[in-house]
């Protein structure tokens, strides 16, 4: 084994062991917000955060679909 491979390999176990101290902390601020009853306040915030960002994407749909349609138009009665 040379010591690349073995670099390789062991940053990959470290990346693994920090990955997995990180989910069980993310585990334990869960039930620190849930008994708290604060668990609700961060679902919220985050339902708040996802019907934005759909709210501007439709938004955004609607306005690029006007703007290609205006584009087509210009192009097939031979403007520019």
């Amino acid at each position: 084994m040379d010591s690349k491979e073995f670099f390789r390999k062991a940053a990959g176990v470290l990346i693994l062991l920090f990955w997995a101290d990180s989910a069980l902390a993310q585990a334990e601020m869960a039930d620190a917000f849930r008994s708290e009853g604060k668990i609700y306040v961060v679902l919220a915030v985050i339902a708040v955060v996802w019907i934005c960002l759909l709210v501007f994407l439709f938004y955004l749909d609607k306005k690029i679909n006007r703007i290609y349609g205006e584009c087509k138009t210009k192009m097939q009665s031979g403007h520019e």
